[in-house]
């Protein structure tokens, strides 16, 4: 993560890499002229471990500037995943099939991967927004020539308008609280199997989100996963005054419920992910 000092010693480094013709220049655009080293894979990154505030950085190699600075790549990755978060013209403007997708293309690509291999029975997200993750999850199901009757399941505090308009045979989608009881049974009503993959991506305060987690666990299949989506908000390391949400109900949530492990080598491969130390890997019963 970086702290405010880091970032304006980053901004103070690009600065300098401008005047040294690191950069484009013609176009703002920050070009560095060197590549990330090499680094081992921190300790911290292995499934299971449920602190993740260690941070990354502390056994990643440095990159070289100019032949005598030092840029820690996790200060690069972290800078450009608030660089990409911050912009108003890339992700906020994604869609699938005409439907709006909030998603980094990274980590869609990695809920592709996920449902190729685990080919779940139900794929159950809180948070449908105008419609394009469930859209999309229901088209990878398709793909995968996944049984008939696996489901597609949305769940949203008041449906868009958007999203009523919705038309998949894999696609159910139920309207309330996502942590009513009355939403969680007639949930139960639709399921083809008792146990899937979930997402959780609705009201991102902590205390909403724990007690998500409480009740969408059991949802789970063994081997499966739940994500816990925008983990990266409040200084992990974006949206640095949004205050406790996602993250901090995943740190707690894993000292309880030692069926769940953070598989992080999933995601680290990119880099950094908007959901990075959410995607949860049910292990137990």
């Amino acid at each position: 993560m970086i702290e405010n000092g880091n970032l304006a010693t980053l901004r103070g480094v690009r600065a300098v890499c401008c005047t040294r013709r690191f950069l484009e220049p013609h176009a703002c655009t920050w070009r560095p002229r060197f590549a990330l080293a090499h680094a081992p894979r921190p300790e911290t990154s292995a499934p299971g471990r449920p602190g993740c505030s260690e941070g990354r950085s502390g056994n990643t190699k440095g990159v070289g500037v100019s032949g005598n600075q030092s840029i820690p790549a996790q200060v690069i990755i972290d800078a450009f995943h608030q660089l990409y978060y911050d912009s108003l013209d890339s992700w906020r403007q994604n869609t699938y099939l005409g439907y709006p997708i909030l998603q980094c293309p990274l980590d869609m690509q990695l809920y592709q991967e996920l449902v190729a291999r685990l080919r779940p029975s139900f794929i159950l997200q809180t948070g449908v927004f105008a419609g394009g993750s469930v859209l999309y999850f229901a088209c990878l199901l398709d793909l995968i020539d996944a049984e008939p009757d696996a489901l597609v399941i949305g769940v949203d505090l008041h449906l868009s308008p958007q999203a009523k308009t919705l038309r998949h045979p894999r696609l159910r989608l139920v309207e309330g609280n996502s942590t009513d009881a009355a939403t969680i049974d007639r949930i139960k009503t639709v399921l083809p199997r008792p146990q899937g993959m979930v997402s959780l991506d609705s009201n991102h305060s902590r205390g909403h989100v724990a007690e998500e987690l409480r009740l969408y666990r059991e949802f789970v299949a063994i081997d499966s996963y739940l994500v816990v989506e925008d983990t990266n908000i409040n200084g992990h390391p974006v949206f640095s005054d949004f205050g406790p949400g996602p993250h901090e109900a995943v740190e707690a949530f894993l000292r309880v419920d030692r069926r769940f492990v953070r598989d992080n080598d999933l995601w680290e491969r990119n880099l950094f992910s908007f959901h990075q130390y959410g995607w949860l890997k049910r292990v137990a019963e």
